[in-house]
């Protein structure tokens, strides 16, 4: 089993954790949805049978005000609601190309955002469905991203350069911060 872990989350509503306040983390196999024991590192398969009908998942982003959790499904350039229990999944918005791979939202506003790899753009959906072109961001390759809301920026890893880099998501320019550990 080769697990991409995809960031901290915390456990969402109908977690079979002791308390919904632990934190978790959340990976994909593309296949199968997992949870990691951060204390153990035991990883746990969420999703039963696997990801029907999903089989190109490459991020997830946590609504910490829904409790919802979301997948970009980088072959059907669709964001995609995941039960974080069961591992079922449903469409939740089309992004019309195939090349994002990356998946952000800021729970204070509902806002969606992503990064066309193909491209370098970085793409807003907003919760009436309408969807923005922000920008390039100026890094070829960014493959995870995550919204920060002390700083209201994004932050991003860029898989060409291995940096993580932070990208202010009005005006999409990317600032490379650092190198990425172990890169």
């Amino acid at each position: 089993l080769i697990l991409l872990v995809l960031g901290c989350r915390r456990s969402p509503v109908g977690s079979t954790s002791p308390s919904s306040d632990e934190p978790m983390l959340h990976g994909t196999t593309s296949r199968f949805l997992v949870s990691i024991d951060p204390g153990t590192g035991i990883p746990t398969v969420l999703s039963g049978t696997g990801l029907e009908g999903c089989t190109t998942i490459v991020d997830l982003a946590f609504d910490a005000l829904t409790n919802r959790l979301y997948g970009m499904d980088w072959q059907a350039g669709m964001i995609v609601r995941i039960d974080a229990v069961t591992g079922d999944v449903s469409p939740h918005a089309l992004l019309g190309t195939t090349g994002h791979r990356s998946l952000a939202i800021d729970s204070a506003t509902g806002r969606f955002y992503s990064v066309d790899v193909l491209t370098d753009i970085l793409v807003r959906l907003d919760p009436d469905g309408s969807l923005t072109t922000i920008g390039p961001v100026g890094f070829g390759g960014i493959d995870s991203l995550e919204f920060d809301p002390a700083s209201a920026q994004l932050l991003a890893s860029d898989e060409l350069t291995s940096q993580l880099v932070r990208i202010d998501p009005a005006t999409a320019v990317g600032t490379a911060v650092g190198a990425i550990s172990g890169s």
